[in-house]
């Protein structure tokens, strides 16, 4: 978009004037950003950094072991991968002129079997903050149809205005911010507020906004609660204040909350138990995946009760619906129509109207075709193959439906219905018996 105002075009010229981050940059994002790792085999470990294999020296899955030809440290798993692609967005904090300028780049690591790596580093979206609040989005364009994509940068586009879409799919221009570099510029006004922390998985300018407009978030950050501030940070801010006794406690025993997500689920299992949340002997644990196994374990074994007592409730529907099919559809059980080659019999038992719903993949059994009083469910077989599954109507005598495998007719289906038509004088004669 052009710029339209005073202010656009003010910051789309201090925009242009911005300088490109240094080699200093470009080395951290290739070594901290992205992982860089070792597929290891029985006999070999292969590196996605240079492409080259070396002896599995038996370091075990999630450690790191040095490859011997570049040197990179690779975190070890034991996988028959040979090609790898890694999509993540750094943060640079700078400020220029009178704004606080948040640049986001985007990376994108791809390694082929037997290549070194490839690395593709560009700057996609600029925020730039004044001192009252206001921000103004420098941004390349959007592929379309890309809102939910990952990437979906037009990457050789210019650097412009941008303004948020006002649908629900609209992109929103806010990216997954991996990691801040740390060197961080930030202004007296808001350096002010502490926020000049490398935290891992939130965006610098989104800590901002919520230390500075939440005194419980600038309280996590002075308690060094990281990862409960970067959950919050993320759009978790209901959880933070619903909990905040509980995470007064944690705070006053010293307890930093290392994971808050799995925390989060720990602290909602608690409550589904009716534990103490505020004893810090529930919520304070010394191993928290421990803790948090031991509650998924009895809501995992809680379920299962659930689901037999389901299952118990349902065969009970079943034998009752059963027993009424039976009640009104057993005077046509010795059924048998055969025209020399197909044999139409009829379905019994829920059990072979399972049985035919399994084979012929249609719904038969799943919509319960055995509750329809007014009508009688036939199976036309040749030997052992079932051929098509009817469905007679028994107050018309007209044949609704005859469908074979996924609902598709088949080469027999017209001598089908006529086999079942030529009949129907023995199917009345059952039916008014």
């Amino acid at each position: 978009m052009k710029p339209r105002t005073k202010l656009q075009r003010k910051i789309i010229e201090l925009s242009s004037r911005l300088p490109m981050f240094g080699l200093d940059v470009d080395k951290w994002a290739k070594e901290k950003v992205v992982s860089h790792n070792g597929y290891r085999t029985k006999k070999f470990i292969y590196c996605t950094e240079c492409g080259q294999y070396f002896d599995n020296t038996g370091v075990k899955d999630g450690r790191k072991e040095e490859c011997p030809h570049c040197g990179t440290q690779l975190v070890i798993t034991t996988s028959k991968k040979r090609t790898d692609k890694e999509e993540r967005y750094f943060c640079l904090v700078d400020k220029f002129d009178e704004y606080q300028v948040f640049r986001y780049v985007y990376i994108c690591r791809t390694n082929n079997h037997g290549k070194p790596v490839h690395y593709f580093i560009d700057e996609v979206m600029q925020k730039w903050m004044s001192l009252d609040g206001a921000v103004t989005i420098v941004a390349k364009s959007r592929l379309m149809c890309s809102s939910y994509s990952f990437d979906g940068w037009s990457h050789g586009s210019d650097m412009e205005i941008r303004e948020q879409g006002n649908y629900y799919h609209s992109f929103g221009y806010s990216v997954c911010v991996y990691l801040t570099y740390p060197k961080q510029k930030w202004m007296a006004e808001y350096k002010k507020f502490g926020v000049n922390k490398q935290i891992k998985d939130v965006d610098p300018y989104w800590l901002l906004r919520t230390v500075k407009y939440n005194p419980s978030a600038e309280t996590l950050l002075k308690a060094r609660q990281y990862s409960l501030l970067a959950y919050m940070a993320n759009g978790n801010r209901n959880f933070i204040e619903t909990n905040w006794p509980t995470i007064k406690i944690c705070m006053r025993n010293k307890y930093i909350v290392k994971d808050a997500s799995m925390y989060a689920d720990y602290i909602r299992l608690l409550d589904r138990y009716h534990k103490d949340l505020r004893n810090a002997h529930y919520v304070c644990p010394k191993d928290l995946n421990a803790a948090h196994d031991i509650y998924v374990e009895k809501r995992k074994k809680e379920q299962e009760r659930e689901e037999k007592k389901r299952n118990e409730q349902r065969l009970l529907r079943q034998k009752k619906a059963e027993k009424e099919f039976e009640k009104l559809k057993s005077k046509f059980f010795d059924l048998n129509l055969s025209d020399g080659k197909i044999v139409i019999v009829v379905l019994k038992t829920l059990e072979d109207f399972k049985e035919e719903g399994d084979a012929m993949k249609h719904c038969v059994f799943t919509n319960e075709y055995f509750k329809k009083k007014d009508s009688l469910i036939l199976s036309a077989r040749i030997g052992d193959k079932r051929i098509e599954t009817i469905e007679l109507n028994l107050k018309t005598l007209q044949v609704v439906q005859s469908r074979g495998v996924c609902n598709q007719n088949t080469e027999y289906h017209d001598r089908i219905i006529s086999l079942v038509n030529k009949n129907i004088n023995l199917i009345r004669r059952k039916l008014t018996a």
